[in-house]
């Protein structure tokens, strides 16, 4: 008598729904992390974009005039998921802001747009709490 090699039905439908279930309880988790990372993205890139414009008035005594062209910073983020905007500048203040794009404005809604200002004031336009959407910044 030959021993059958290989699976049978049953086998196969059962590693069929285990993988149907690990997929249906991962991909949720996978795809709120990736939500995550790019906002942490995008609060480094607001955060090198304050220590450009802080570069700019230490050099021409005001924010006045900053760009994004001439502080040499992307409009958009590698992974084009956040937009940054000089939203409003004066001679002594001024305030960035993180626009999401794409995905991330419809998978983030809860945080929305990431501000901070010349004081280091961090905020969203969301209706979560800003401490849940803008990581410790050290």
């Amino acid at each position: 008598m030959k021993k059958a090699i290989g699976f049978n039905l049953m086998e196969l439908m059962i590693v069929l729904v285990i993988v149907g279930i690990l997929t249906t309880l991962t991909l949720p988790l996978y795809s709120n992390h990736l939500v995550k990372a790019r906002r942490l993205g995008a609060e480094t890139g607001l955060i090198q974009l304050a220590s450009a414009m802080e570069r700019y008035d230490l050099l021409h005594s005001t924010y006045k005039g900053a760009t994004l062209d001439n502080l040499n910073i992307p409009e958009t983020l590698e992974d084009k998921s956040y937009q940054l905007v000089i939203a409003s500048v004066t001679a002594n203040d001024f305030v960035i802001k993180a626009v999401p794009l794409h995905s991330q404005a419809e998978k983030d809604v809860a945080c929305g747009t990431l501000l901070l200002d010349s004081t280091g004031k961090k905020d969203i336009t969301g209706s979560a709490r800003v401490s849940d959407c803008w990581e410790n910044h050290g």
